[in-house]
């Protein structure tokens, strides 16, 4: 059974300044072999997803569609790596790289990228724009950063929010404003499935975080495109 300590620091990833790296290794060592989780996400967003994440199959494709024609292609924050398998058995023929700061101490490869995707990462770091213009110092002329985030009222996001809004070359590509109750769905069909209790009961804290700053009227789902120029 996971302790108090460690669930207080999984869930202080999405509120404060950042992960414990061996808390999300055990969490992805656990998810990496758990049958009934990869079949659920398989089921229910379209791919057997390595690590629990809030994305589903329309959000996936939208970004493969984004990044179809580019040469090299960065995955940041990728946990296990989703997105470069889903790539694996596409008919894409660039190159990825794979870089999660949340299990690795080493520093994201000296190259330059024609897309870098984000997909449920950083945003809940203290300055993440600030963190966006450090990262489009790895883009390519024209490249973009694909940012695909959940608003869920905190400080942090509203930042973020407003941050982009305000950035012109950035654009939503995807909106989508009843994320909570897809979550609520997820969680059931999670615990009909024998999902490893570990797994569960950060879903629920999940859920539970979510539901008790009382932001279902504004919690919305986005996918920023943001342009290098």
């Amino acid at each position: 059974m996971i302790s108090l300590k460690k669930l207080i620091t999984f869930i202080s990833y999405h509120i404060f300044e950042g992960p414990e790296i061996n808390d999300f290794s055990r969490l992805y060592e656990i998810i990496k072999n758990d049958h009934n989780y990869l079949k659920f996400t398989k089921r229910h967003y379209g791919h057997p997803y390595a690590f629990f994440s809030l994305s589903n199959a329309q959000e996936i494709q939208i970004l493969l569609d984004k990044i179809i024609s580019d040469k090299v292609v960065l995955d940041y924050g990728s946990g296990l790596g989703a997105i470069e398998s889903c790539l694996k058995q596409s008919n894409w023929s660039g190159c990825i790289h794979s870089y999660d700061p949340a299990i690795t101490n080493n520093k994201i490869k000296n190259k330059k990228y024609d897309s870098i995707i984000i997909l449920d990462s950083f945003y809940m770091k203290l300055n993440p724009y600030g963190q966006l213009n450090q990262l489009k110092e790895n883009l390519a002329p024209n490249g973009r950063i694909l940012l695909a985030y959940t608003f869920n009222g905190n400080p942090r996001s509203k930042s973020l929010l407003s941050s982009l809004e305000k950035d012109p070359n950035a654009k939503i590509v995807f909106e989508e404003k009843s994320f909570l109750q897809k979550m609520r769905i997820r969680n059931s069909i999670a615990k009909d499935e024998k999902i490893d209790s570990y797994i569960l009961k950060i879903l629920d804290a999940e859920l539970n975080q979510l539901e008790s700053i009382k932001i279902q009227n504004n919690l919305k789902r986005f996918i920023f495109e943001i342009k290098n120029q």
